[in-house]
C-alpha cells in the first residue's frame, strides 16, 4: 500500500520477481535482517 491504496498484488513469488516496492520491502525486513 502506498498512500492508501494498493499498488502491487500477487504471490509473493511473483511480487518478488517484479523488483518493486514488495521486493525492496522484504529485503529491507529480512535480508538485512540476516546481516546482523
Amino acid at each position: 500500500m502506498e498512500k492508501g491504496r494498493i499498488i502491487e498484488k500477487g504471490k509473493h513469488s511473483e511480487l518478488y520477481q517484479k523488483d518493486g516496492v514488495y521486493r525492496r520491502l522484504y529485503k529491507l525486513q529480512f535480508i538485512d535482517s540476516e546481516n546482523e
